[in-house]
Order: C-alpha cells, then sequence, then structure tokens
C-alpha cells in the first residue's frame, strides 16, 4: 500500500487502517527510534456540532527496556513538523515513559497530530479503607498542527478511578456540565455497572494549558459492549450534536461490529462541547521490507 502526504486531509476511512496508519506504524518501528512492540492501532470518531470526525486512530507501542533514542524520535517527530517549544518537555519526560502513543485527527478544518507519553501509575488503588489515592499524571500530551505551528496545546491526563456510580455521575456533570454528555456518561455508566464494577474502571480528567478543555475520558473495553447494540444510548448524542441520520447509519455500518473502547466528552480547547468514541482496538503487523502495508488488525479490546 502507497504512503500518503501526511498533512493531507482525510474523508473517513471506516473500520480499516489508512495508508498512513500503515506508513507510521513502519516508521515507528524501524531502526532508529529504539521502541518495542507490538503496535496496536485504535480508530475513533468525534462529535461535535453538526460534524463527526471519523478520520482518527491512536497507534500505540511500548518503549523498549533499553530506552528509546531521543535523537531518533525527535527526528520522527520533527518530520511531522513538532513545534521547536514542544522539545525540551518531551526530551526531558521520555525517559519516564513506558508507553508512546501517536495520535492523528484529519477533518475539514485540517490534520493534528498528538504524541503522549503514559506513565507507570502507583501499585495498588484505595484498601478497604476507601481513602482515595492522590490523582497522578497518566499521560503527558503534546498536539499540534502542522501546518499551523502556532495552534499547539499541552494536555495532561490525571487518574480519577475508584469512585462508585453515583460519585462518578455526579464529578462528571460538574466537570463538564449537566447536559446531553453527562447524561450520556451517566447512562452509560449504569449499563456498565451491570456487568463490572464502576470503580474498576479507567477514570481521566483531562486538562490543557492556557485554554478551556475540560474533560473526562472513560476506558470501557472490559464491559464488552459492541456499538451494534448501543443503538438507543447512541441516538441522544447524534440528535444532540445535529448528526444527519444517513450520517449515522454510513459510520454505523463501517464500525458497528467493534468494541467500545473509550467514551470521552466535555469541553475543548475550543471552548466547544464535544465527545469522541474510541473503538475495535487491534494490533498491526508491518510488512518485512518496503512496499508492503502489513497485516492486522488482530485481537480486539
Amino acid at each position: 500500500m502507497p504512503t500518503t502526504d501526511p498533512h493531507d486531509r482525510g474523508s473517513g476511512l471506516g473500520h480499516e487502517p489508512s495508508a498512513l496508519a500503515w506508513d507510521l506504524c513502519a516508521r515507528l518501528t524501524g531502526p532508529g527510534l529504539g521502541l518495542g512492540g507490538p503496535v496496536l492501532w485504535e480508530p475513533s470518531f468525534k462529535l461535535t456540532q453538526g460534524e463527526v470526525l471519523a478520520d482518527r486512530f491512536l497507534l500505540s507501542l511500548p518503549v523498549a527496556a533499553a530506552g528509546a533514542s531521543v535523537a531518533g524520535l525527535m527526528r520522527f517527530l520533527g518530520g511531522l513538523r513538532l513545534p521547536p517549544c514542544y522539545r525540551p518537555a518531551l526530551e526531558a519526560n521520555l525517559p519516564d515513559a513506558h508507553q508512546l502513543h501517536l495520535g492523528v485527527e484529519r477533518g475539514s478544518r485540517g490534520c493534528h497530530y498528538k504524541c503522549y507519553l503514559e506513565f507507570r501509575q502507583p501499585p495498588g488503588r484505595p484498601g478497604d479503607t476507601g481513602e482515595p489515592l492522590p490523582p497522578s499524571l497518566v499521560y503527558l500530551a503534546f498536539k499540534w498542527d502542522p501546518t499551523q505551528p502556532q495552534r499547539h496545546a499541552l494536555a495532561r491526563y490525571w487518574d480519577r478511578c475508584a469512585m462508585n456510580l453515583d460519585d462518578l455521575t455526579r464529578w462528571i456533570a460538574a466537570l463538564c456540565g449537566a447536559g446531553a454528555v453527562a447524561l450520556a456518561a451517566a447512562d452509560l455508566l449504569a449499563r456498565v455497572a451491570t456487568v463490572l464494577p464502576v470503580a474498576e474502571l479507567m477514570v481521566l480528567e483531562v486538562r490543557e494549558d492556557g485554554n478551556p478543555r475540560c474533560s473526562f475520558d472513560l476506558g470501557l473495553y472490559d464491559a464488552d459492549l459492541r456499538l451494534c447494540d448501543l443503538g438507543d444510548w447512541l441516538a441522544p448524542l447524534w440528535d444532540h450534536f445535529g448528526i444527519a441520520p444517513p450520517r449515522r447509519a454510513a459510520l454505523l455500518g463501517r464500525v458497528g461490529a467493534a468494541a467500545l473502547g473509550h467514551f470521552a466528552g466535555g469541553v475543548g480547547r475550543d471552548g466547544v462541547e464535544f465527545c469522541s468514541i474510541c473503538y475495535g482496538v487491534g494490533r498491526l503487523v508491518p510488512a518485512l521490507g518496503a512496499g508492503g502495508a502489513g497485516s492486522g488488525p488482530r485481537g480486539g479490546a
């Protein structure tokens, strides 16, 4: 499969890795970066008013035990037009990261790249005393528009796990307002609570420097929910964001069989409400040598 210009605008690719995903996967696992494997590919779609952004994905891979090549990674990210102001923080924090995630979002407003460093968390959860652990930093994320270097944001994802259903529902409403997104989160959590303890979910609070970004992220793969079985849950979100029925049907026709992985939402850096749904994580296996797309996705949650 041929590679693409990484700065092209996408058109929504369904539940198969794009040429850009394969290209970035091959480059991330190539010589000189010191990263491990395997590579996980997770697609997603984002809802904003009147728009579905469906050309979004995340590539995830471990940082090798020997340590990633900081210089090699900086060269790679430089090829994606990483803003120079990010270099010191990336170089300083990369040695402490155990996972690297590279995100891509393409749509009507252009292309955005996202580089997440994931850090190991302190052992243990609240014990019998019920005393919560203090929030810890899970991800440090560097986000930028490669065509407009001044458009960039530094995000921090804080661990907010170990709340019960009522507390978590109230926390989400307080965080992003008691609107359609918070109501959808409450409905979804009530369904999840019938199959596993809500206190065991991954729950993140997201903030960005210098803008109003304020959102939550719920990790839901362990609930074993399929998008095709959640039509009644999705309906109020489609309606709230003004997504036309043909667009809804086309999207679910492509991805409905996939497992629901994450539900996130709140206020974006532009001050506008949004929600996003990640689904169907799988493993990519790059082809040996040049010229092949490899195989994948394999596996599921």
